[in-house]
């Protein structure tokens, strides 16, 4: 019965198997005793009673032992459930770095897709040059950083006479191809630079 006991403990994980074994000798001395009890049955009654006391005094030990080895095998199950639990919390930190990175490269990719948008509406389907306000924008910007960096600063400003002229007489398709020849003019003859930027009046 004991080993049947040690046996559903030892699967259970709540001894291990060199306990498992001392229960299985201890068993095996408590049979021997039984026999060895038999075979001197022609022995006092106070010798009968020495050996009585002697196996409850064994018995006793054992069962301490087993409480012990019991205890300490919930200490071990213990520390490693406390183990697995650290390596959640640190499984679960690492997945909260990761998504937070993820997060600050999505708002990285959202600013970077803001400033093409603005930049994008800021230029003129048609000449490809600034529009009237991002024009203006732009051109306080170089004359800041000029001023800063002291050095010389020039503006253009190229007319196109008679634009509405020919839009009138030629159409608008003639005048937008005037515009285009302009601000590619302009774009070659001043280069096509952050530095030297070309706006649409």
């Amino acid at each position: 019965m004991r080993d049947e006991v040690a046996q559903l403990r030892l699967h259970s994980g709540t001894i291990d198997a060199e306990s498992l074994q001392r229960d299985r000798e201890a068993d095996q001395r408590d049979r021997d005793a039984e026999q060895a009890e038999a075979s001197n049955s022609n022995r006092t009654v106070s010798s009968d009673d020495e050996e009585c006391v002697t196996r409850e005094l064994a018995a006793t030990d054992r069962l301490e032992a087993f409480h012990d080895r019991a205890a300490a095998a919930q200490e071990r199950t213990a520390a490693m459930r406390d183990r697995f639990a650290s390596s959640l919390d640190r499984g679960a930190s690492a997945a909260d770095r990761t998504l937070s990175g993820v997060d600050r490269s999505e708002s990285s990719e959202d600013r970077e897709f803001a400033a093409e948008s603005l930049e994008a509406a800021a230029l003129g389907a048609l000449t490809g040059a600034y529009l009237r306000g991002a024009g203006m924008r732009e051109l306080e910007r170089d004359l800041s950083r000029t001023r800063r960096a002291e050095q010389a600063f020039a503006v253009a400003f190229v007319d196109v006479d008679k634009l509405k002229e020919i839009n009138d007489s030629e159409g608008h398709l003639a005048g937008d191809r005037l515009l285009c020849e302009v601000a590619a003019f302009s774009s070659i003859t001043v280069g096509h630079r952050a530095s030297a930027p070309s706006s649409a009046w």
